[in-house]
């Protein structure tokens, strides 16, 4: 949480942050499901891919993907875990190189 509140605010500002807070304070956090109006929209949406990739920021191409190991996506694949978390980056699957299956 740390994080993604240092990297939203350098994307979007601080009073984009709270702004965000404000308007889920008001509504109910259950209403970010709900398509939102300018910019709360785009500000839901980066903050998912965040969260699901690790990048440091979804919407740049080349961000460093910083958050990785905490990523969503890790948790929805039962068949893989982060380079790192499981005996380290020389063990099984990640000492090859990728190539297409």
């Amino acid at each position: 949480m740390t994080a993604l509140t240092r990297d939203f605010e350098a994307k979007f500002g601080l009073s984009a942050l709270s702004d965000l807070v404000s308007r889920f304070g008001r509504n109910g956090v259950i209403s970010v499901l709900d398509p939102q109006p300018d910019p709360f929209e785009s500000q839901v949406q980066w903050i998912a891919s965040y969260l699901f990739t690790g990048s440091a920021d979804p919407s740049e191409g080349n961000a460093r993907m910083i958050n990785y190991p905490y990523a969503l996506a890790w948790k929805s694949l039962r068949f893989a875990k982060a380079p790192g978390l499981c005996a380290g980056p020389e063990f099984g699957y990640w000492l090859h190189p990728w190539e297409a299956a």
